[in-house]
């Protein structure tokens, strides 16, 4: 688990310089210490439970991580695209320029 939790780390770490670029710092202060606080919680329930439950919980907390970041990647990249798209939206004379062009081209066929 250390291995995945090393990329994710690294994708999360990515998407959030790409999401927050104005305030990076403070998003990764904020990620930071929600990962050191669950370190916490995992440190203090360790001594109380069975080695098969600690691992039960890393690998569901692991699989909804995983889900929960390519959700938000896909969210965030589909609102990056469309933002994309509208700023590069044709205005009126783009338009004009296209509707000719293509009565152009059906005139041709």
């Amino acid at each position: 688990m250390g291995v995945g939790t090393g990329f994710l780390d690294g994708q999360v770490i990515s998407l959030l310089g790409d999401i927050y670029a104005d305030q990076a710092s403070q998003a990764f202060t904020v990620f930071k210490i929600c990962q050191h606080a669950s370190q916490g919680v995992t440190f203090a329930y360790a001594g109380y439970l069975n080695l098969y439950w600690q691992l039960g919980i890393v690998i569901a907390v692991g699989f909804v991580s995983a889900i929960g970041f390519t959700k938000m990647d896909v969210t965030y990249r589909r609102k990056k695209k469309n933002a994309e798209m509208i700023k590069g939206a044709p205005d009126k004379s783009d338009e004009e320029s296209v509707q000719s062009s293509n009565s152009y081209l059906s005139s041709k066929e």
